[in-house]
């Protein structure tokens, strides 16, 4: 295994023992499911819908979806859902079918990205910062903000306790080298590169090759969340 493999792995292992979900069953749902499922070791399901099994419960089937995973009732120790609703009408759905599988006692989480902290962020703690300070307008239409509802409402109309909500740094790849890296923005990692004109496309990525020129490698490259949790009654 590469060291850039290595590091997402460790960083994802960190992330989910801060989580409480280390051990048992977890539900992993959204866009980031098949990266963290490719990154540890304890995935037992391939990508299914965005859908991946971390732990020791049962497979998904083939046709699962978010919304009805075919997993058994309270089946699983917990959940981490990212994102993967296309309205906010979707979420009650997500977190009806969670509360299903996850056991009495086992926890839920419901995350978006945290747009304002992408925003205000500074290249120190978020590369990303370079695009998406200067022109804000092309990142908050690539996420689409005004679609989005509050995830922990979400978690409160369905009876969810003890919820509380944190921003969290979300790790999304990591990288070997600077050439890696960049070749990953200009493929459209950082959101909203691509609503851009030439002329500063290139003036970003000009200032991108200074930072990767001094940058510590291998690079683990994350996106700020706000993740909403509740315990399952």
């Amino acid at each position: 295994m590469s060291h850039a493999a290595l590091a997402l792995r460790a960083a994802w292992e960190k992330s989910l023992a801060e989580m409480g979900l280390a051990g048992g069953s977890i539900l992993v749902e959204g866009p980031l499911a098949d990266r963290i499922g490719d990154a540890v070791p304890i995935a037992i399901a391939d990508e299914v819908a965005s859908l991946v099994v971390l732990g020791d419960g049962p497979p998904l089937a083939d046709d699962a979806t978010p919304t009805a995973t075919g997993l058994p009732d309270g089946s699983m120790t917990g959940a981490l859902i990212l994102g993967a609703w296309d309205r906010p009408r979707a979420i009650p759905a997500l977190v009806d079918e969670a509360r299903r599988v996850v056991a009495p006692g086992g926890s839920v989480w419901l995350g978006r990205r945290n747009v304002d902290a992408m925003i205000h962020s500074t290249p120190s703690t978020l590369l990303a910062s370079m695009l998406y300070a200067r022109y804000a307008d092309a990142v908050r239409e690539a996420l689409d903000t005004e679609s989005v509802a509050p995830t922990e409402l979400g978690l409160v109309r369905a009876g969810f306790r003890s919820i509380e909500s944190w921003e969290y740094d979300i790790p999304v790849d990591a990288f070997a080298d600077a050439e890696s890296y960049r070749t990953a923005v200009e493929s459209g990692m950082w959101l909203g590169i691509d609503l851009i004109g030439d002329t500063e496309r290139s003036r970003v990525l000009a200032l991108l090759d200074d930072h990767l020129a001094d940058a510590d490698y291998p690079l683990v490259e994350v996106q700020p969340w706000i993740l909403a949790c509740g315990i399952r009654p």
